[in-house]
């Protein structure tokens, strides 16, 4: 096990430190389509505000004035939070956006989150969807190469349904990737300087 998460760390070392230079020419066109909607201004009733990464997971009002991209083309299985690796492919797009913003700003932070349809128990729900949201992460950063301090996950269960029925609809299981970058609170200096760094030389 150690072993496999060092390989991965280093794979994904090479990925970002072969991608991030081009990234900005290289993007395709949806991808830089993409970029375009996560980049957009927060609504005008959070424009200019602050708030704790925390604040912002856990405050639906919050994230809501924040454009997002719905991921629900990845084939989740009913009652499963694993990606196939058949599957990856279809995160190809957002990955590149997500570089594409990082090579302009490399200060940039994400927001993953995971969604289930209505059929079970609100709590397995809760955790499903948790895990659909961090796996989704690590593949982002480590098949990608997308920076994975970049990035924070959370789960929302059922409470969001894209459709709303209370029947099994794949289009439910899904992930939402948000920029959350211009209402996080800002950090010290010294400590975004270590971040950054961070980054660029030890993504996991």
């Amino acid at each position: 096990m150690i072993l496999q998460h060092s390989i991965r760390i280093l794979i994904s070392m090479a990925l970002a430190a072969c991608l991030a230079p081009s990234e900005t020419k290289a993007a395709s066109g949806k991808a830089r389509a993409m970029a375009r909607t996560l980049m957009a201004a927060p609504a005008p009733a959070i424009r200019g505000k602050r708030f704790t990464v925390r604040q912002i997971k856990r405050r639906h009002d919050i994230r809501r004035h924040l454009r997002g991209i719905d991921i629900d083309t990845i084939n989740f299985r009913f009652g499963s939070a694993q990606v196939d690796r058949s599957e990856h492919y279809k995160l190809s797009d957002i990955a590149e956006a997500l570089r594409y913003i990082l090579a302009r700003n490399p200060y940039e932070s994400f927001l993953i989150e995971g969604h289930t349809d209505a059929v079970g128990s609100a709590a397995f729900n809760q955790r499903l969807s948790t895990y659909r949201a961090r796996n989704t992460l690590g593949i982002l950063a480590y098949s990608f190469g997308v920076p994975r301090s970049a990035m924070t996950a959370a789960g929302y269960g059922e409470t969001y349904l894209k459709i709303p029925v209370p029947y099994e609809e794949r289009r439910n299981r899904r992930v939402t990737v948000r920029r959350i970058t211009d209402i996080i609170e800002p950090l010290p200096v010294s400590h975004r300087r270590s971040k950054v760094f961070y980054r660029r030389i030890r993504p996991q």
